[in-house]
């Protein structure tokens, strides 16, 4: 009998050791794949021209050197001791998966530098890291103020050749299409303070709305002064700092005051000849601190938007759910010169909204002809009261717009300036950054529809949705529980009416845009439920080529199901 005792015994404590070690492995680290996109770009020689062709004073001699360092220091960081390319991040193990670039000398031109960016922007996920090295000259436009990158076939000392040159302005709109959280500017060139100044400026968003409602962690890490190389140390003085065996660069995304601190100390103890040591030869700067400056700057002026960042407060304590919609329609435009008036956006708008509200039990905020900052607040103000359950809709018609110096997709809204007296299309509200701003909404749903010139240019590179039109679906459980199973995975699904240019009317469709004829029609049409699959299929012979694609967090089983109450 007591061997039988003893027997259950050592079966139950089998099953509780077994349980334990379930419960730690599922509340231990997380196992998931991340990438690590560098471009590391290191120019020692520019093409020859009459300033440099014989004069060695224009010729750097370690950028190459230092660009290439760079990239082995991130990798070699990243082997642990098994020698498992793994990084720590969060509470996750990371397997990392490195895709790197380096670009030197006569491979570093314009043209190649934008090829390799836009191939990060179709490869980068939210949760990959991104890390951007220069190593170079750089200049400043006088009469504009606005810093350029030297690429190989453009320096000239005199007289650069602002064609060839690489824009901090481009730069940034490059990276703000890079969906990575995590990203890392290290500038090895310019005049210290200035030169950071100017990356702060076209870096970090500026708009406090903006920056609250998204999720960025980004950081530029620059000279204090002006930056220089020796060939005491064979390269330059900051690249030199960062190779130090003490550092690991991607640490810096974990905890930024740690790795400064760090880097303080190596600085101390290893001082370079020369080098002023009351004062520090790197600078690190934090879009989050920046954040944290513009929200409390904000705070005390008047109209200021109060921001509940409190995720905990976002879920539902229920399992009950409100669709939200945010319509947007501009007819009449400031800049009328440019931007001329339209006839059916808010007739467009305003049917989807009858309908939306009539039909489906949705929820709706009609902002016809508003400004940049009406628009920011009323996206800002519809975050703060929904929930996790919540299901959102964005809608939007009116002119739209693509700059190929820019390499983005804007929406011209009621007071965007005139495109040539506002250079960084800071009036206009950027594809990129309104991605940003619907893919951090609370709601696990989000669908958002651009009756738009170049509303492709949301999300150009993303996948296509795979469509699940679910018309002749044979369900065992009911519509309310079919929708719920549905509603457990994150959707992030745009639908937009076309790729370039957009009519507002038509011969068969004058009332509405024949986009949005299409949509209307198909949102009535239904007697039990629609989702974005449906609504494509009734709108995939229009006289523009929709595209219906995915964007951001999005979940291979999502999708966005619509209720006929």
């Amino acid at each position: 009998m007591k061997q039988y005792v003893l027997l259950l015994f050592l079966i139950l404590n089998s099953f509780a050791h077994a349980k334990a070690n379930s419960e730690a492995f599922l509340a231990g680290p997380k196992i998931g794949t991340i990438t690590v996109h560098v471009i590391s770009i290191g120019i020692n020689k520019y093409k020859p021209n009459r300033f440099n062709e014989n004069n060695r004073i224009y010729q750097i001699e370690y950028a190459v050197s230092d660009s290439k360092a760079i990239i082995e220091k991130i990798k070699n960081d990243s082997i642990d001791s098994r020698g498992y390319e793994a990084i720590e991040k969060s509470n996750y193990k990371l397997k990392g998966k490195f895709n790197f670039y380096n670009l030197t000398d006569e491979n570093a031109t314009l043209s190649e530098i934008r090829k390799t960016l836009k191939e990060i922007i179709i490869k980068a996920k939210i949760d990959d890291f991104f890390i951007f090295y220069y190593g170079g000259f750089s200049f400043a436009i006088n009469d504009s103020g606005n810093v350029h990158l030297a690429t190989y076939n453009n320096y000239d000392i005199l007289s650069p050749d602002i064609d060839e040159s690489f824009s901090l302005i481009e730069l940034a709109q490059f990276l703000e299409q890079i969906k990575c959280k995590n990203q890392l500017i290290i500038s090895d060139s310019g005049n210290g303070i200035e030169f950071s100044q100017d990356l702060i400026k076209n870096m970090f968003e500026s708009n406090a709305l903006i920056s609250e409602n998204t999720s960025r962690n980004r950081i530029i890490m620059t000279t204090e002064g002006v930056g220089y190389e020796s060939k005491e140390i064979g390269g330059g003085y900051l690249t030199y700092y960062l190779l130090n065996e003490k550092i690991k660069l991607l640490d810096i995304f974990k905890n930024i005051n740690v790795f400064d601190f760090t880097l303080a100390k190596i600085e101390i103890q290893e001082p370079l000849e020369g080098k002023n040591l009351n004062q520090r030869y790197t600078k690190i700067y934090s879009e989050n601190e920046y954040t944290k400056i513009l929200k409390n700057s904000a705070s005390i002026s008047r109209g200021a938007t109060k921001i509940n960042t409190n995720s905990e407060d976002k879920k539902d304590k229920n399992t009950t759910s409100q669709t939200h919609a945010l319509l947007i329609a501009t007819n009449n435009y400031e800049s009328s010169q440019e931007w001329n008036t339209l006839k059916n956006p808010i007739n467009d708008a305003n049917s989807v909204a009858e309908i939306l509200e009539s039909k489906y039990n949705v929820t709706v905020s009609k902002q016809y002809n508003k400004s940049y900052r009406e628009i920011l607040e009323e996206i800002v103000r519809i975050k703060n009261v929904m929930k996790e359950n919540d299901k959102f809709i964005f809608f939007v018609a009116g002119h739209g717009y693509y700059s190929d110096n820019l390499s983005d997709g804007f929406l011209v809204l009621q007071d965007s300036k005139e495109s040539i007296d506002d250079f960084g299309l800071n009036s206009y509200l950027s594809m990129a950054t309104l991605q940003r701003l619907l893919d951090n909404m609370p709601s696990k749903n989000v669908f958002a529809i651009f009756d738009v010139c170049f509303g492709l240019t949301f999300d150009p590179l993303s996948k296509d949705l795979a469509l699940s039109n679910l018309k002749n679906i044979s369900k065992d459980i009911s519509l309310d529980e079919f929708i719920a199973r549905k509603n457990e995975n994150y959707s992030r699904i745009f639908l937009a009416s076309g790729q370039y240019e957009v009519p507002d009317y038509w011969k068969n469709s004058l009332a509405h845009s024949p986009f949005a004829d299409k949509l209307i029609k198909s949102l009535n049409s239904e007697t039990d439920f629609t989702n974005p699959s449906k609504i494509y299929s009734a709108l995939e012979g229009n006289i523009t080529q929709p595209f219906l694609k995915q964007f951001g967090k999005h979940d291979e089983r999502g999708d966005f199901l619509l209720k006929v109450e």
